[in-house]
């Protein structure tokens, strides 16, 4: 998963540094490239991960988007603790109006969840057990 961060963050900065802005107004023109990324720095303080990245162009895009929740104690079946998912998504957004070539504005944004992975222990036996989902 480490790993995984780092690349999503190495391809965001260098999404940032070919950033694309289309200067033209008029909607029947083709739009540039838009490329960027996002950071949920919050999930950090909890011991958690949020990335996305996304490419857009003429009001339509696409993002990849990765997250790790550590599960609250609270939420956790007895005899069972340190539960923890991975997700990974892909979804494809449509924005509309007036500005949607510059990808501003009310979107729709459908996704797919492409797979899930848990990590749980069982406090008897300490030993950590894993559990994947491929949508």
């Amino acid at each position: 998963m480490k790993r995984l961060a780092g690349m999503l963050i190495t391809a965001m900065l260098v999404a940032t540094m070919a950033w694309g802005q289309s200067t033209t107004s008029d909607e029947t023109e083709r739009s540039d490239w838009k490329f960027g990324g996002e950071l949920d720095v919050l999930s950090y303080a909890t011991k958690a991960l949020y990335g996305s990245f996304f490419a857009g162009r003429d009001a339509w895009r696409g993002r990849a988007i990765v997250s790790r929740v550590n599960v609250p104690g609270f939420v956790i079946p007895d005899g069972f603790d340190k539960r923890r998912v991975d997700a990974y998504a892909i979804a494809v957004d449509r924005f509309f109006g007036a500005k949607r070539n510059n990808l501003e504005g009310f979107w729709v944004g459908p996704g797919i969840g492409v797979a899930t992975s848990g990590r749980y222990r069982n406090t008897s036996t300490s030993t950590p057990r894993r559990r994947a989902t491929v949508v």
